[in-house]
């Protein structure tokens, strides 16, 4: 029955049947295990320790760019204003700032800071599951855990290692760039254990809600995908806290109560979902059917992967064109369906089970193709903050057989955590650098034209023109609408001394794609190659109208300019270069040559040394500074 008396604020309520602590156990338990749990968690991802920074993002996000490199004002500016690459995720640039200041480009320290925070998330976990595994306190699995302590912190341990020592939790951890993952998933961990102090305090349960508010922020801060944690709390209200619903009813009051208490999560939520979608790039979106195909199709790529993790990749492609009429989306909708029906009449028989699938679905929802971003149709790391939910089912499973057979538990747990460290292990290995990792991808996906795009990019980078153009060929083959293939396709073309056919790759590309800015960039360098040097500018003036932070398009204009006798006009664009990207040898080049042109060999010489900083195998530098200090030793004038 609901009471009619005055209820407090939500910061001063606290649940009244929310009795259950944790079983009576010596007080070194709690540490003992949480450090166990972490060290298995940070022993099967340890080879990541190796990995480099990889074609995916990570090129973008750090070789790429400066802005990130300190925690200084300029960079903290930039990291709280920035939509990079479609996000918005202000503390977790912080923190990467901060392994910069400690390890500057040295992967293996943000890898480590990777590992630890997730690590730290593992230790969470298990203190969630001491938590949870005993509420509601009148089921089987609650009496059990509270008359049976090592029970309770062996299935809670379990529970967390089957989240941590998965396979899916690989490329959260070992890509750098993912950063926001593991940390916004700390704060979200920590939110919901304070919130849960919060509902079973009788004492002073205003700091605690105020703290859960506080961490929500920062998880909110770290990554976007935390503004499930209203959905979370509102169902841990419902069970097992049973504080709406099942004892409590659902009258008025109990409604008016659960709103208090979880408005101003909501709220916060609600703002930060705002910047998202302002912060996430436009892209075209699927019709109503294909978004329902691709969101029954991930959601039952997710629950499979976790049950079943096998053939798992850093890319899953989105097909070109998405029929909801095609077989295996019609077996979603199956599997959706019969999942939802049973979960519909075990409801009252397994209630846990039940809301952990819940609440699995509520914390994958966002991810599930809502709103199309990228070029996947599901991704690994898209389960990480959802398999929190099935911590409670596992540790809930575990905890009754280790009751009814506790060998076979043991050994089979055992079996099975064993299993999923050797394939995280080897999951690793995959994101140890970037042909590791399209090789995988391939593998997998033969047809895959985006990993053939990121492939030939290697084959490039190391001198392998024609194995790239075969690679760009094959992606422009499976996806023929691929601008940017086309237009790494024409770049190798180029380079093979194809200049005509290099020049068609681009006009196509920019007719697919008209905010191709480095199309329009390249363009112009072919256009210099065959002598059309006015023609030139027009296109690197048009890269750099697309994208103002386009560092080669300055430097191809300054060229463009001393080729037109005006090195003095070449300065400003070579030092725009050299303001966006800090790092460009070819910008400090080209920049010591205007100098050395216009009679200031002093200057010249500092940004030939300067380009030889940045890249000691820099042949023409080493040429060029040598002879301008010959020059200035002689006293000669410099040459024309």
């Amino acid at each position: 029955m609901s009471r009619s008396r005055r209820r407090p604020a939500p910061t001063d309520t606290h649940p009244d049947t929310v009795t259950a602590s944790p079983a009576a156990a010596p007080t070194w338990w709690v540490p003992a295990v949480f450090v166990v749990v972490a060290a298995l968690t940070v022993a099967a991802f340890w080879p990541s320790l190796d990995g480099d920074f990889v074609s995916w993002d990570d090129d973008k996000n750090f070789l790429l760019n400066p802005h990130f490199r300190g925690l200084g004002w300029d960079n903290i500016r930039w990291m709280w204003t920035t939509f990079h690459l479609g996000t918005w995720i202000p503390l977790s640039w912080m923190t990467l700032g901060l392994s910069y200041e400690l390890h500057g480009m040295n992967p293996v320290g943000y890898h480590a800071a990777n590992m630890a925070l997730h690590a730290l998330n593992a230790g969470l976990l298990y203190l969630l599951g001491l938590r949870l595994l005993v509420l509601p306190g009148d089921s089987t699995r609650a009496r059990l855990a509270r008359t049976s302590p090592a029970l309770l912190h062996l299935a809670a341990a379990f529970g967390a290692l089957v989240f941590s020592l998965h396979p899916l939790r690989v490329e959260s951890v070992t890509w750098i760039t993912e950063r926001r993952d593991v940390q916004a998933g700390f704060f979200y961990l920590a939110t919901v254990l304070a919130f849960l102090r919060f509902a079973r305090e009788t004492h002073h349960p205003r700091r605690w809600y105020a703290l859960a508010l506080t961490l929500h922020v920062l998880a909110l801060l770290s990554k976007g995908t935390a503004v499930t944690v209203p959905g979370v709390l509102a169902l841990l209200w419902v069970y097992p806290l049973q504080q709406l619903g099942g004892h409590a009813g659902w009258g008025r009051d109990v409604w008016w109560r659960a709103v208090r208490v979880i408005a101003p999560f909501l709220l916060l939520a609600v703002a930060v979902t705002i910047v998202v979608f302002v912060a996430l790039q436009p892209e075209e979106q699927l019709p109503l059917l294909g978004k329902l195909a691709v969101s029954t199709y991930s959601w039952c790529f997710y629950l499979g992967r976790t049950l079943w993790p096998t053939d798992l990749a850093p890319l899953y492609a989105m097909p070109e064109v998405v029929n909801p009429w095609a077989t295996r989306y019609l077996v979603c909708y199956a599997i959706v369906l019969a999942v939802t029906a049973a979960c519909w009449r075990l409801r009252t028989r397994l209630p846990g089970g039940v809301m952990a699938l819940v609440m699995f679905s509520a914390i994958a929802f966002p991810l599930l193709g809502v709103h199309q971003g990228g070029p996947q149709i599901a991704s690994d790391r898209n389960t990480h903050n959802a398999s929190f939910a099935l911590v409670f089912l596992a540790g809930g499973a575990m905890l009754l057989l280790l009751a009814r057979a506790r060998v076979l538990a043991l050994i089979g747990g055992g079996m099975l955590l064993t299993v999923l460290a050797g394939l995280t292990w080897q999951q690793t290995q995959i994101w140890h650098d970037s042909e590791r990792l399209w090789t995988r991808v391939l593998e997998v996906e033969p047809e895959s034209p985006y990993a053939h795009n990121n492939y030939g990019n290697l084959m490039f980078q190391q001198g392998r023109v024609n194995d790239a153009l075969s690679h760009y060929a094959l992606a422009v083959r499976y996806r023929p609408h691929y601008a940017q293939a086309l237009a790494n396709f024409g770049v190798a073309l180029a380079a093979s001394g194809r200049t005509d056919e290099a020049i068609d790759a681009y006009r196509r590309a920019i007719a697919m794609l008209p905010n191709l800015d480095d199309a329009e960039g390249n363009w112009g360098v072919a256009l210099m190659r065959q002598g059309d040097v006015a023609g030139a500018v027009g296109h690197f003036a048009r890269a750099i109208e697309l994208n103002p932070a386009n560092a080669d398009a300055h430097v191809n204009w300054g060229n463009a300019l001393v080729r037109l006798g005006r090195a003095s006009d070449a300065l400003a664009h070579y030092a725009r270069a050299i303001e966006l990207q800090p790092d460009h040898a070819d910008a400090e080049l080209n920049w010591g040559v205007a100098l050395a042109l216009g009679g200031n060999l002093p200057d010249a010489t500092r940004h030939f040394r300067r380009a030889l900083d940045i890249n000691p195998s820099l042949q023409m530098a080493r040429e060029y500074l040598a002879q301008a200090e010959a020059t200035m030793r002689r006293g000669s004038p410099p040459p024309p």
